[in-house]
């Protein structure tokens, strides 16, 4: 959030207009907010801050023993014969997939920033985050590893 420098407005008729921001200390602590400079009015994102180290902490811990050759992901492809070694080096995934473990703590604390005008504080919710996480750790790194691969996503 600190390193918002800009804002695009998309109108219906599908123009667009870039705007600057500037960063405003007004209001509440934990709700960013800024001043769209070439407009003189306030602009607030829908993201709240927070300390979310012990919950990325968590994810990431989830994540990170997870390999690309890993039975979790034999699984989650359906690959479980013996070519499945074979099957996903085809997909020819492994550097990027290399580029989302190196990037793990930057993209889990951008997804939970992203989530956060859900979340809220409460042990139930970052539980709940955890258990879907633990849940679906094959999809979301194929997830990551694909949009590093095909849109360079860091």
């Amino acid at each position: 959030l600190d390193e918002a420098n800009k804002i695009i407005v998309h109108y219906a008729d599908g123009t667009k207009d870039y705007f600057n921001l500037s960063s405003s200390s007004e209001g509440l602590s934990n709700v960013k907010e800024y001043t769209i400079t070439d407009l003189g009015i306030k602009y607030t994102p829908n993201i709240v801050q927070k300390d979310n180290t012990t919950l990325v902490n968590d994810i990431k811990s989830i994540l990170e023993p997870v390999d690309l050759q890993s039975q979790t992901m034999y699984q989650h492809l359906n690959r479980l014969g013996d070519y499945r070694v074979n099957a996903i080096k085809d997909l020819y995934l492994e550097e990027s997939f290399t580029d989302v473990k190196e990037n793990l703590t930057n993209l889990i604390t951008k997804l939970v920033q992203n989530e956060e005008h859900q979340l809220n504080d409460s042990p139930a919710a970052r539980q709940m985050i955890r258990d879907k996480v633990e849940k679906n750790k094959a999809a979301l790194l194929l997830g990551l590893t694909y949009l590093n691969r095909y849109y360079g996503v860091k």
